[in-house]
């Protein structure tokens, strides 16, 4: 059912939106294993045609109101049922390569600086009458020296910083939280310039002497993983790209360490905010030093993002959440199977590794009695035969007892692992958690603001 609405608001910031309207409304109910309680999560998508472009808008509270043409109030009853559908992907995948609601500046919000390339501040300084050198000055005092103010940029005339104050500021994040773990894991809370959040969590790695930073790209997810607390909290916008660099170059300055490895496997679907996740991935390569090869974007198997990638030939590693050797068990946990299924992923997987030679992680979280089973270790082992890959068992991490999922017992985790590895022969590890007293452990990233 389509209809023409003369005047809207976005249900997310509020904005009002110009031109014409349409709004196709469809809801669904997901009704996860997780929940014990069989609470629904009912979901309303929405379309709208706005500054040339389609941006997909979503909604999840119980019950919605919907402004009809006759001006008539419509209520979304909470006992609504219906059956989740693959328009819910195809949405997402046809605007995921737009900014999809990310907000513009408002009256008197100032630009970043930050998330801009040496290209563009080149050009930004030339507009300003200075002479070229000054960008790479001001270059070097964003991603090298993780200047947080102009003050801190001693080289620059005064004037110059003066003008740079008045039109730009260096970032646009400020910290609401910083909690540290026993195990020395810091999580950051990232208040964003509308006021929504997201976490970022800085990992220090002792067998190797290396830190590593898990950055976020989405405000929530629209997965909704039924492991994973991010999905709990519905899908409100992806990150800017300033939004993305800004989370690394302030956990680098704040840390005081040399931070050299980046994870994509914080809050959000990272191949959802395509565009801007790459450009992010360029300027961290090329001007903040960080090496592509320890550079990770983990996926929860955007199958057409996943081809896009293999063409753009990086050096990065891919990882792949699987979770589970079969279609039943991993549409069960991960509701994505149902829009590519493993008869649409593996093939994918297959041509990224022919393409691009990269070995492929898959990443498989171990659920108790769900899919932690020798006869999954054995389906696993044989689903990935031929493909070029380790494999990385995640044995899970508490998110609420409300979910029902379990961590399998040590015995249990050691025999998958040594099934796929001794029988299929495949490079197979078991993750160390990190932060799990703080909650910043795999799929525990929730927003959640300490209160004691």
């Amino acid at each position: 059912m389509y209809w023409s609405v003369p005047c809207w608001y976005c249900p997310t910031c509020s904005s009002p939106l110009s031109s014409r309207f349409f709004l196709s409304l469809k809801l669904y109910t997901l009704h996860s294993i997780s929940h014990k309680s069989h609470l629904r999560q009912v979901i309303c998508l929405f379309f709208f045609y706005y500054r040339d472009r389609f941006i997909a808008l979503w909604q999840h509270p119980i019950q919605i109101l919907v402004k009809h043409p006759r001006n008539e109030v419509v209520m979304i009853p909470e006992q609504a049922e219906f059956e989740t559908d693959s328009i819910l992907m195809n949405a997402l995948i046809q605007t995921s390569t737009q900014p999809f609601g990310v907000p513009e500046l408002q009256s008197g919000q100032k630009e970043p600086l930050l998330g801009k390339s040496l290209e563009e501040l080149r050009a930004l300084v030339k507009e300003m009458g200075e002479p070229g050198f000054r960008a790479d000055q001001l270059h070097h005092w964003l991603y090298v020296c993780c200047a947080r103010d102009y003050d801190a940029m001693s080289n620059l005339k005064k004037s110059f910083r003066d003008k740079l104050a008045e039109h730009y500021q260096v970032g646009s994040l400020t910290v609401a939280e910083r909690q540290v773990s026993q195990d020395g894991t810091i999580k950051y809370l990232f208040r964003l310039p509308d006021g929504k959040v997201v976490e970022s969590v800085l990992m220090y790695f002792e067998e190797r002497g290396t830190y590593a930073v898990c950055l976020s790209t989405q405000v929530g997810c629209a997965v909704n993983c039924g492991f994973c607390a991010t999905g709990k909290l519905g899908f409100m916008r992806n990150l800017s790209v300033a939004e993305i660099v800004e989370q690394y170059v302030y956990v680098q300055a704040d840390s005081g360490q040399e931070v050299r490895n980046i994870v994509f496997m914080g809050q959000g679907e990272p191949l959802l905010n395509y565009d801007n996740l790459l450009k992010a991935i360029h300027i961290l390569n090329k001007s903040a030093e960080v090496g592509m090869r320890h550079i990770t974007i983990s996926t929860s198997g955007i199958v057409p993002r996943i081809e896009d990638l293999a063409r753009e030939d990086l050096q990065l590693t891919l990882a792949i959440s699987l979770h589970a050797p079969d279609n039943e068990t991993r549409t069960a946990i991960m509701p994505l199977n149902k829009k590519w299924p493993l008869e649409a992923l593996m093939p994918a997987l297959h041509h990224y590794v022919a393409t691009t030679g990269k070995r492929l992680t898959i990443e498989y979280i171990l659920l108790a009695g769900v899919n932690d089973q020798p006869s999954h270790a054995h389906s696993l082992g044989k689903l990935l035969q031929g493909l070029k890959c380790n494999v990385n068992l995640i044995p899970y991490n508490p998110i609420g007892d409300d979910y029902g999922y379990k961590r399998p017992s040590n015995n249990a985790i050691h025999r998958f692992r040594a099934i796929v590895a001794d029988q299929y022969g495949k490079k197979v590890t078991v993750r160390v958690e990190r932060g799990v007293d703080i909650a910043a452990a795999c799929g525990q990233l929730a927003n959640k603001v300490q209160t004691s």
